[in-house]
């Protein structure tokens, strides 16, 4: 309908280059009337997948033939995140309705469009003639220039949008990513404090399910659907690991409770205005702010904690012996 619009305006930019087919869909879902595919292997891969699919999936009811069977190979992991579905009206426009009253769909062709598609139409060959004779006739009001329709704007538009959801998946997979990997270093470290804890057949597994999460990260690291699983099937299995490392954090904590309490009461026992234990004192004051601050604001921080537990329990045991010395130098002087 209009030769004017050059058909590599729909074209991906760069930053989709994973992209291999550009396809459209009617309120029926996919509609491959028209599309664009890529020269590609996965492009041949993809239409040989459709050919065969009635041959090897015979049980499968296929509606619109090659086009449902298209539908049920676009679902396969190898093929669904290379595709990418583009406005309709684009490049596979349908008719508008005989009616000139009844409203026009944003499916429907509009004066400007590049073409007009007539998919399960009984009397295809009056309409066809209907729009040939427009076409043949190369009326300016459907051969509009290129900058005089909606197409620069809109596709413009539509690939701003999609490099802002392409940022934002992309975005996520690195989160998920570094999830993944959080919970392998953080499971591999409870593995090497808890097996211990553990039955032969549970650590075996949990080893296991790791070479998996790892062959995940260093081979499928771009598969969200696959990191997924591994996290959620390690997750499961080492729910008992997690659980004995979640009662080593709480006892740890009543311990660094003890710890703090019993400094502190050896700290008031101290007269402030005796000069020889000031340092002594103070040090065992500084070392308790950190227990403290740890405690409370990072408790799952374990080593940490135990590091400055015995900070603690040195400088307490420094002090403590002072006293004992000088308690004992009085006792002396008093003896004489």
């Amino acid at each position: 309908m209009n030769p004017n619009i050059p058909l590599e305006i729909f074209l991906p930019p760069p930053a989709f280059s994973h992209i291999h087919l550009l396809i459209t869909a009617d309120p029926h879902g996919l509609n491959n009337g028209v599309f664009f595919i890529k020269v590609h292997s996965w492009s041949v891969e993809l239409i040989s997948a459709v050919v065969a699919f009635p041959y090897y999936h015979p049980e499968t009811e296929l509606q619109y033939r090659d086009q449902s069977a298209l539908v049920e190979v676009l679902k396969e992991k190898h093929f669904r995140n290379n595709i990418l579905y583009l406005p309709q009206r684009w490049f596979n426009a349908y008719q508008q309705a005989l009616d000139p009253t009844e409203a026009i769909h944003p499916f429907q062709l509009q004066r400007g469009d590049l073409l007009v598609h007539f998919p399960g139409v009984p009397d295809r060959g009056d309409r066809m003639r209907f729009y040939l004779e427009k076409a043949e006739r190369h009326l300016p009001e459907w051969e509009l220039d290129l900058v005089h329709t909606n197409y620069p704007t809109d596709v413009e538009e539509f690939w701003a949008n999609q490099q802002v959801a392409l940022e934002a998946q992309r975005s996520g997979l690195r989160k998920a990513v570094e999830e993944v990997e959080n919970m392998t270093r953080t499971t591999e470290a409870y593995l090497g404090t808890f097996r211990g804890e553990l039955g032969k057949q549970e650590a075996e597994r949990i080893d296991v399910q790791l070479q998996t999460l790892k062959q995940v990260l260093s081979e499928n690291s771009d598969d969200s659907d696959a990191l997924q699983s591994s996290q959620e099937h390690l997750h499961k299995l080492s729910l008992p690991l997690r659980n004995a490392a979640i009662q080593a954090q709480r006892a740890l904590i009543k311990d660094a409770h003890a710890t703090i309490f019993s400094a502190e009461k050896q700290v008031i026992a101290v007269d402030e205005n005796d000069t020889r234990y000031f340092t002594n004192a103070q040090r065992v004051q500084s070392r308790l702010e950190v227990l403290r601050e740890l405690v409370a604001v990072q408790p799952e921080q374990s080593q940490k904690i135990r590091s400055a537990m015995e900070e603690v329990r040195m400088a307490s045991l420094d002090l403590e012996n002072k006293l004992k010395r000088n308690e004992s130098k009085e006792g002396e002087t008093s003896a004489h």
